[in-house]
């Protein structure tokens, strides 16, 4: 399989999980980029209560998907911070720099998110 296929795929497998989510109205990519050995993807996703979910990854690929950096923010109806997974390199103080978990009051440590995982949290939230 060609390189840029495995990015190819790893792009279609989050936006088809997007259309099974039960959290997620509509989707829009507002930006995909697919060469050789790097991939570019960012979407816009309209949730069922009114927030929003916006996503922003960028990999590289030779044999496997590498992320190198990414977005997973999620707000709500009145477009106030819920909780952003990012990899920016900034807090540094944080145990497993860079990422890390923004809440409306607090950062903290994370680890490098699955997107199938956030949207199990996502949705889990939808379901309270």
């Amino acid at each position: 399989m060609k390189v840029h296929r495995l990015i190819q795929s790893y792009f279609s497998q989050l936006k088809t999980a997007l259309i099974l989510s039960t959290a997620i109205e509509s989707y829009q990519v507002t930006r995909e980029i697919v060469k050789d050995l790097e991939g570019y993807l960012r979407i816009r996703a309209s949730l069922i209560d009114g927030g929003q979910f916006d996503i922003f990854i960028y990999v590289i690929s030779n044999q496997e998907i590498s992320i190198v950096k990414y977005s997973f923010h999620w707000q709500d109806k009145d477009k106030k911070l819920v909780m952003r997974w990012d990899n920016a390199p900034h807090h540094q103080e944080l145990d497993n720099f860079p990422h890390h978990l923004h809440l409306e009051d607090e950062t903290k440590p994370s680890t490098e998110p699955y997107y199938m995982d956030i949207l199990k949290i996502i949705e889990d939230e939808m379901t309270l």
